[in-house]
């Protein structure tokens, strides 16, 4: 019977139920120096076979530790070694006398498991007691073979596991940079630029770049029509809105433009805001009438334009800029101005009254050209010794660089509205009723529109451009006017300037702005 009371048969070592010894438990603590005889007896002993199953089974075969075969290299000499040992032995001195004892590979387990303690060794319940030698045979020793060979496994197997973190975590790292590429961008990773396809010129319109607040004094066109907009019936363009902060705050309107050509253009609102283009559809404010509204403007270069205002005040544009509002007809409105040269412009007011310019912008003279003082309504001076004015009457005056002539009835109809000259042979008025007087060399004759024109202007002998009160545009040329063209809806035009017979902007009720370009349609 075992210490723990366990019935065993007679002569036996160990108990067959817990694996107790029979003989003296061995001292955990004993001293190093133990005696052979106490290390040798606490070496346990397995015991005896025995037919009964015991508490624990044996691991099965397929788990038992594989056994390693030992190369005819690694075959053990006549001092205990390897040959491969003793060469190592002989040439390196670390491996002298203090190594430690070699041993023979019994176990793949030997190398790199460390010896199992005293009160460890076959005590636990859990555990196969350990197979023992036969009493006359002393303890192994291992050799230098089987710590070199666990070494060897082990360094293999921290590899391996070294060789799958990094891999797996560069797979990680591969996978989030490729979710996040501003992950990538702060990691200093580069990642690869896809080239975008480029649009054809002709498909893709090049914006048009905004013209400064003050235009410069060498304005040039940047662009060109067919480049940047689309182009609708008869040759015109689309309504573009360009004033439309005006009309938001008071319903304000563009009453007068002026191009010197087909994208230089200054134009004048009822708030005393004067815009200038210096490119198709761009326009912005240059400069402002802090006084009046503006009723009138005219360039005759893109460096040289006057504008009138509401309260008799003039502003010149000259050297860059524009002057402040100078009055030159106080108490009375400035109804139309017209610029043939640099230094020369003509306006006209309410009154009957005209008033040049000739170059200085705070002196304008002053003459009577109606004297019957009515309101003269539009005036138009292609050169400096011509000029045609009209009234509400249905009188025309001519200028002839020296005076103005008496007024000659043209309209019985209505008052007339506006006048263009191309030169002093060839002029054409409009009134609000559908007709427009034609003057060719000194003499005039009536013609009829099929509408109600608001407004013409004529950029050579024989040919104009006339816009109505119902969005339609007209062509005069060869003697006749052209059938309408609708090209604005129903909105009722304002304004129209041409500077060549190829390219007008015209202004509608609202601020929107077209182009006549006849030969892109």
């Amino acid at each position: 019977m075992c210490a723990q009371g366990h019935p065993n048969e007679p002569g036996g070592r160990f108990c067959q139920v817990c694996g107790t010894p029979f003989g003296a438990a061995q001292d955990p603590f004993a001293p190093a120096s133990a005696t052979a005889a106490q290390t040798s007896a606490s070496i346990p002993f397995p015991p005896p076979p025995n037919t009964a199953t015991p508490l624990w089974s044996a691991p099965p075969s397929w788990a038992a530790a594989p056994q390693e075969q030992t190369a005819p290299w690694e075959a053990p000499t006549a001092a205990g070694g390897s040959a491969v040992d003793a060469a190592i032995t002989t040439a390196d001195p670390w491996f002298g006398a203090d190594r430690p004892p070699a041993r023979s590979p019994d176990s793949w387990t030997a190398a790199f498991e460390p010896a199992a303690s005293p009160f460890e060794a076959a005590t636990s319940v859990f555990d196969a007691p350990p197979a023992a030698p036969a009493p006359s045979q002393s303890p192994p020793s291992p050799s230098r073979h089987g710590h070199r060979n666990g070494r060897r496994k082990l360094w293999w197997i921290v590899a391996a596991v070294a060789i799958v973190v990094v891999a797996g975590g560069s797979a990680g790292a591969i996978v989030v940079l490729h979710k996040h590429p501003a992950a990538a961008s702060a990691a200093g990773l580069s990642t690869p630029t896809v080239k975008a396809s480029t649009p054809s010129a002709s498909l893709t319109p090049t914006a048009s770049p905004t013209p400064t607040p003050t235009p410069s004094a060498s304005l040039t066109p940047t662009t060109t029509p067919s480049a940047t907009v689309s182009v609708g019936p008869g040759g015109w363009t689309y309504p573009k809105p360009i004033d439309q902060a005006a009309y938001s705050n008071d319903q304000a309107t563009i009453g007068s433009v002026s191009c010197v050509s087909s994208v230089i253009c200054y134009a004048a609102d009822s708030d005393g805001n004067i815009l200038a283009s210096t490119s198709m559809n761009s326009w912005a404010v240059a400069d402002t009438d802090s006084v009046a509204g503006l009723t009138g403007i005219s360039c005759a270069s893109a460096t040289v334009c006057a504008a009138v205002d509401g309260s008799g005040d003039a502003l010149v544009y000259s050297g860059g800029a524009w002057t402040l509002p100078v009055s030159v007809d106080a108490g009375n409105q400035l109804t139309s101005v017209s610029c043939a040269s640099t230094s020369f412009c003509v306006a006209v007011d309410s009154q009957g009254q005209g008033f040049t310019y000739t170059g200085s912008a705070t002196s304008w003279a002053k003459t009577t050209i109606d004297p019957n003082g009515d309101d003269l309504t539009s005036v138009s001076c292609p050169t400096a010794t011509f000029c045609a004015a009209v009234d509400n009457s249905g009188n025309v005056y001519t200028y002839d660089g020296t005076a103005w002539a008496a007024g000659v009835a043209i309209d019985s109809n209505d008052g007339l509205t506006q006048v263009s000259c191309a030169s002093d042979s060839f002029c054409v008025a409009v009134d609000g009723d559908g007709d427009a007087e034609v003057m060719t060399g000194g003499d005039w004759s009536s013609t009829t529109l099929s509408a109600n024109a608001s407004s013409v202007s004529c950029p050579s002998d024989g040919y104009c451009v006339a816009v109505d009160q119902s969005g339609d545009a007209f062509v005069y040329q060869q003697g006749s006017w052209s059938a309408e063209t609708k090209i604005d809806g129903n909105n009722s035009f304002e304004v129209i300037s041409c500077a060549r017979p190829d390219a007008c902007v015209a202004a509608d009720r609202y601020d929107n702005v077209l182009y006549y370009t006849p030969s892109n349609s």
